[in-house]
């Protein structure tokens, strides 16, 4: 971590949000559907009837815009859990590694993005996260985009950490919380 103006609930600090997206990405890039519904709060019974265009509760939207591989661009929006649940079987996962994250509820993140050959793609993404008074941080909304190839954003999310960021580690900050 390397922000925290401790002005989050104790339950929406940085350090607990990135700890929750760690395993969410670990959940997202295995179609861990199960973990999955428990990110958004829904059990096989309220996903039999998810037949609504927008789902009532918790779960907002999963907005996806894919690879910047010829074979898999794609962009994708449910409005529903049980869609987005469908897809994220469909692709047997996704290849992300998230590096940093800035924000309490609202948040934007940066990641990478990795092909089967091993090349990577900058990510870039928002999202919101219910945590105050929770016991358990839930995902309402999350959007990403794949930087075209080529492509170099500069989207500044956290400080670097003194010594720099090792790989693997994600990077989490209290700074931009909206």
């Amino acid at each position: 971590m390397t922000e925290d103006d401790g002005n989050a609930p104790p339950r929406c600090r940085p350090h607990r949000i990135g700890s929750t997206l760690m395993r969410w990405n670990r959940a997202l890039n295995a179609a861990d559907t199960e973990a999955l519904r428990a990110f958004w709060r829904e059990g096989r019974e309220g996903l039999k009837n998810d037949r609504r265009g927008h789902a009532r509760g918790t779960f907002k939207w999963f907005s996806p815009s894919d690879s910047p591989s010829p074979t898999h661009a794609d962009h994708f929006a449910a409005f529903q859990p049980r869609r987005a649940l469908r897809y994220v079987q469909k692709r047997r996962g996704f290849r992300l590694q998230l590096t940093e994250v800035a924000g309490t509820r609202g948040v934007r993140y940066r990641g990478m993005w990795v092909l089967d050959d091993g090349s990577t793609y900058q990510v870039l993404g928002k999202g919101e996260i219910l945590c105050k008074g929770r016991r358990r941080p839930l995902i309402r909304v999350w959007s990403m985009r794949v930087a075209a190839p080529g492509e170099e954003v500069s989207w500044e999310v956290c400080p670097d950490p003194p010594g720099g960021s090792r790989p693997g580690v994600l990077v989490a900050c209290a700074r931009g919380s909206f």
